[in-house]
């Protein structure tokens, strides 16, 4: 009887409540195998992003240090809660000027996980320009850094970055700043198009696009 009432009644359930009960119960599953927690993860919360639901966002969160070869797989889940959940936000905050970051890697996706929010504390615009000038991080890192600083650094920060392609020995990188030069002012924006836009063939595809 209890089955058939609560099947049947208008206020049970619908089918997709209960898939996101088990999606929710699965990820909660307590395992030691590591093996098996990396799968659970990879499974739910692509999941749980397309549902809007926020049972992941602690998982997420201390997933950047707990599991660093899974930080692209928890940045695409929480950048769909940063523009409108500052509190998400602030944890990111906290984990990039922190800095307790094993690799790059870490550095390059918890800084783009919070790239579409409209403005971010100021700690974690300089760790960005920080990592930009870091001889020793990766080029793919530092290019999402000179993005990230150019549109949320002061008129001195935005000025920093466009200082730093004539030192820059990456080409990734260079062109990275070029495509930074959107968040410019426009008579640097125009400057930088006009200065760098015929150094490569990269370079004057993005001079058509910002």
């Amino acid at each position: 009887g209890f089955q058939g009432d609560w099947i049947d009644g208008e206020d049970g359930p619908s089918p997709e409540d209960i898939d996101l009960i088990a999606v929710r119960t699965l990820l909660l599953h307590e395992t030691h195998s590591e093996n098996k927690i990396e799968k659970i993860q990879r499974f739910c919360l692509p999941l749980l992003r397309g549902a809007n639901d926020q049972s992941a966002i602690d998982i997420s969160v201390e997933g950047f240090i707990e599991r660093p070869h899974l930080s692209r797989l928890y940045a695409s889940y929480l950048t769909h809660f940063t523009r409108n959940e500052p509190d998400v936000v602030n944890r990111l905050e906290q984990l990039i000027t922190d800095d307790n970051f094993f690799s790059d890697y870490q550095k390059m996706y918890a800084l783009s996980s919070i790239l579409n929010c409209d403005e971010v504390s100021a700690g974690v615009v300089q760790a960005s320009l920080r990592w930009l000038e870091a001889a020793d991080i990766a080029h793919a890192t530092r290019a999402i850094c000179a993005i990230f600083a150019a549109k949320f650094g002061t008129a001195n920060q935005k000025r920093m970055v466009r200082l730093r392609y004539e030192d820059e020995t990456s080409e990734y990188v260079r062109s990275a700043i070029l495509f930074a030069a959107k968040f410019f002012q426009i008579a640097d924006k125009r400057s930088a198009k006009r200065a760098w836009g015929g150094q490569s063939t990269i370079n004057a595809q993005i001079c058509d696009v910002i």
